[in-house]
């Protein structure tokens, strides 16, 4: 009882610590490893009462068992975390789980279900203006509908995301012309 309250204590301090272990493990495509550490620390994160770090945890656990391709784990990981997210009112983070979970059900080939997530997370994006994430929003989007065989919202989506990628602020100066001959050099 004393280790397991030592341990929720470490859990309740170290939040980023076990999120940064996780994620390293699966960045370097050590999935099974990182379920693994994930599994070990998810109690006691969940004892820590600590949703943000919940949430961080659940999400990579998703990845990790989608690349495995135990899509149904991944999905009970994904929606557990999108509950989360929705219960913190973190916008972004709420847009990104719908995100993932539509590339999940993208994965199972349940198109429709994708298609309904993945234009959710968009509403939940597109106040946000964050660009990038709008572009892998509209891309998700665009796979969505081409696997539907519907290439004119595949497209739609494509571009909008092409655009999201490709602009740029652009500063304009403006400079006045020479007003005399001897102004020009």
């Amino acid at each position: 009882m004393i280790l397991a309250f030592c341990l929720s204590a470490l859990a309740a301090l170290f939040p980023a610590d076990l999120c940064q272990k996780a994620d390293s493990l699966y960045e370097s495509d050590r999935y099974q490893e990182s379920i693994s550490y994930i599994n070990d620390y998810l109690p006691l994160v969940r004892e820590a009462d600590e949703p943000e770090t919940l949430a961080d945890l659940l999400s990579t656990l998703a990845s990790a068992y989608a690349r495995l391709g135990a899509y149904d784990l991944a999905l009970d990981a994904q929606n557990e975390c999108l509950a989360l997210d929705r219960a913190s009112g973190d916008e972004a983070a709420i847009s990104s789980s719908l995100n993932n979970l539509a590339g999940i059900c993208l994965s199972l080939e349940k198109f429709p279900e994708a298609e309904k997530l993945i234009l959710e997370a968009i509403r939940h994006e597109e106040p946000l203006g964050n660009r990038q994430a709008l572009a892998v929003r509209y891309g998700m989007a665009s796979d969505i509908f081409a696997k539907q065989d519907h290439p004119k919202e595949a497209m739609e989506y494509a571009q909008k995301a092409f655009r999201r990628v490709m602009r740029k602020p652009v500063q304009r100066t403006f400079v006045a012309p020479p007003t005399k001959v001897d102004d020009i050099s």
